[in-house]
């Protein structure tokens, strides 16, 4: 298994305080969620990382054209990653946590 590399933190944040205490027993590379149900994750991470606070609601359709993937929100929603509710949804304690291990594994990937 590759070594991660350790570096200092630029700030401190919400962000990090979750990830901290995000389970570990979802090997992001392990994953079994498709492409669109990762694709909410990674939108939700990049919101997580510019921001510092942590995710815990997700927009699934802007108005505007942007949509989240119909069949990713089913599949989140089926494994207990997401409650839809309307234009939004918001992540279980389940999805919070797979969402702190995706930005946990993009760290140290980078």
């Amino acid at each position: 298994m590759k070594q991660c590399r350790k570096r200092e933190p630029k700030r401190t944040s919400r962000v990090d305080a979750h990830i901290v205490n995000a389970t570990k027993e979802f090997p992001v590379s392990q994953t079994t969620l498709s492409d669109g149900a990762l694709s909410i994750l990674v939108f939700a991470a990049y919101h997580s990382l510019v921001s510092g606070e942590a995710v815990t609601r997700v927009v699934l359709d802007d108005g505007k054209g942007h949509k989240a993937d119909a069949e990713g929100v089913r599949e989140m929603e089926e494994a207990g990653l997401l409650e839809p509710e309307g234009e939004r949804g918001v992540l279980t304690d389940a999805g919070r946590d797979r969402l702190a291990k995706l930005i946990e594994t993009l760290r140290h990937a980078a």
